[in-house]
């Protein structure tokens, strides 16, 4: 994986993120959406290929090399999940105080509606993502870096945590297996083709 981004002008990229915000609040989250994939199609021609789109392309491209056609992901970048947390524990709030009028949605519940397999990945613990699962219908994977600390490189400790690329494409087709969409033998597959060890202790016990 790339290392992250470092944000050379904050201003602007609040500005930017105070837009889409706007945006979002006045209209709906639909046109938040639609603008983000403009964006997303517009850097994809400039030759700007982001870490979440790799991810995406690695997860696709998993289902087309084991024969299965039909399969899509998107990948999402989470600013805040504590934020968003807040912001749905106050809709589920106001939902729970105006009981005889139509009942509000959360921005979180808008993004990740239906019962597609959602999988959040972080750098941090797992309890951190884990804080919108109640607020997600669909089940609700995480992988975290739970553990003692270790010093190496972002790569590495991706690795050994079980977070890395390979790792979520292990975990987004076991989801799918978990729901009956897709065969056992595409897991098994893909933990060859990655050679992940599956005999080792579990991250956090060493």
């Amino acid at each position: 994986m790339e290392d992250d981004a470092v944000d050379c002008d904050p201003a602007e990229t609040r500005d930017w993120l105070e837009s889409l915000e706007a945006v979002t609040r006045s209209v709906e989250t639909e046109r938040g959406k639609y603008l983000l994939q403009q964006l997303d199609a517009r850097a994809q021609e400039l030759g700007i290929r982001t870490q979440q789109k790799q991810l995406a392309m690695t997860v696709d491209g998993e289902y087309q090399t084991l024969g299965a056609n039909d399969g899509a992901s998107e990948v999402w970048s989470v600013t805040s999940f504590s934020e968003l947390a807040r912001a749905a524990r106050e809709v589920q709030r106001w939902n729970r105080l105006h009981p005889t009028v139509t009942s509000r949605t959360s921005f979180v519940a808008d993004c990740l509606v239906g019962r597609t397999p959602v999988l959040a990945a972080t750098d941090y613990v797992g309890a951190y993502p884990s804080m919108i699962a109640p607020f997600v219908e669909a089940p609700f994977v995480v992988l975290g870096t739970d553990g003692f600390g270790r010093s190496d490189t972002r790569a590495s400790l991706r690795r050994f945590f079980e977070v890395d690329r390979q790792s979520i494409v292990v975990a987004a087709l076991q989801s799918l297996v978990d729901g009956g969409q897709v065969k056992k033998d595409m897991v098994a597959s893909a933990i060859d083709r990655y050679q992940l060890p599956t005999h080792e202790a579990p991250p956090w016990t060493r």
